[in-house]
């Protein structure tokens, strides 16, 4: 079988510096900023999978730093980014 049937992979993500929250002030008595700096991050994922015949197999790994950060969305929605995770893909071709 050799090597033919490997497949390997690899990706990064950047997001750089942004705010989160909300900055609108009207009807608020005081002059203060609502909004939450946040850091840039990096995440990144490595794969590897092997197909023989018909059987597949394919191994993920997310995020392998680990890195802790956040997602921001509108308004008030900041959401963490997903943890290290470990994902398995076992396949039969009929």
């Amino acid at each position: 079988p050799g090597l033919r049937g490997l497949k390997v992979g690899a990706s990064a993500f950047y997001t750089g510096q942004r705010l989160g929250g909300n900055n609108n002030t009207v009807g608020q008595a005081g002059n203060y900023s609502r909004l939450i700096s946040l850091s840039g991050f990096t995440t990144v994922d490595l794969s590897a999978g092997y197909t023989y015949q018909r059987f597949s197999i394919l191994a993920k790994v997310s995020n392998i730093t680990n890195a802790l950060n956040y997602l921001v969305h509108d308004r008030y929605s900041i959401n963490p980014i997903p943890p290290r995770q470990f994902l398995t893909t076992v396949g039969y071709r009929f």
